[in-house]
């Protein structure tokens, strides 16, 4: 339930805030949930509604956000976070 909640609060703020608040959603998803490949789809929202350029200027947010999906398991990891 939380997932779906914070799905619909990070679409929101794609649309009604700057992308970077939404960026910033994304990312701390990544790091709260296990898997959170929730964010490549933002990340494809934001070059859609904010990109702009040629090639691959325009899907910068796509490729960066597929890169913290695929490197996020290591850095939890690597984390210590005290319960």
């Amino acid at each position: 339930m939380l997932r779906i909640i914070s799905f619909c609060i990070i679409v929101l703020s794609i649309f009604l805030f700057p992308w970077w608040v939404g960026t910033v959603l994304a990312v701390g998803g990544v790091f709260y949930f296990t898997t959170y490949a929730e964010i490549i789809f933002f990340s494809i929202l934001i070059d859609a509604l904010y990109g702009h350029g040629m090639m691959m200027d325009r899907f910068i947010f796509t490729f960066v956000s597929v890169l913290i999906f695929l490197l996020a398991p290591i850095v939890k990891s690597k984390l210590y976070v005290r319960s």
